[in-house]
């Protein structure tokens, strides 16, 4: 991921670029459809669409208030932003060779049961790693 984000911001204009990390553990997952158990297997990758779209058919309404009704609130509202002014914020976009990076996640506040915070910079860590990881396949 990281080296895609690289790769378009070397080649773009000056368009902005917004970048999320989606880490957000709510009690609904596609993991449960995909293998069948309970067993927690972490988030799936379809997982952040279940904030987006309502699905009747695989999830059951969020119940209000909840972390997953919240989650859900502030996921919306971080596309509608995206959607009517072409990027997220100020914070959480990629100018130049700048980058911070918006993350939604747990917390253990029942007041505010989600976060969203801005971390400055791409996660070159695991950049290296899968970078490390895919070379070592080929």
């Amino acid at each position: 991921m990281v080296q895609g984000i690289k790769q378009h911001l070397a080649n773009r204009k000056r368009t902005p670029t917004s970048v999320y990390s989606f880490q957000f553990r709510g009690r609904y997952s596609f993991s449960k459809l995909f293998t069948g158990s309970d067993k927690s297997y972490g988030l799936s990758h379809p997982d952040e669409m279940i904030y987006l779209f309502y699905m009747p058919l695989f999830f059951p309404e969020f119940p209000i208030p909840s972390p997953e009704a919240e989650m859900s609130r502030l996921w919306v509202k971080f596309f509608i932003d995206f959607a009517t002014n072409d990027l997220v914020d100020t914070d959480g976009t990629c100018f130049g060779k700048k980058c911070d990076v918006i993350t939604f996640a747990n917390t253990n506040n029942p007041h505010y049961p989600v976060s969203r915070t801005i971390t400055q910079g791409l996660d070159e860590d695991m950049y290296e790693f899968w970078r490390a990881f895919y070379e070592d396949r080929a």
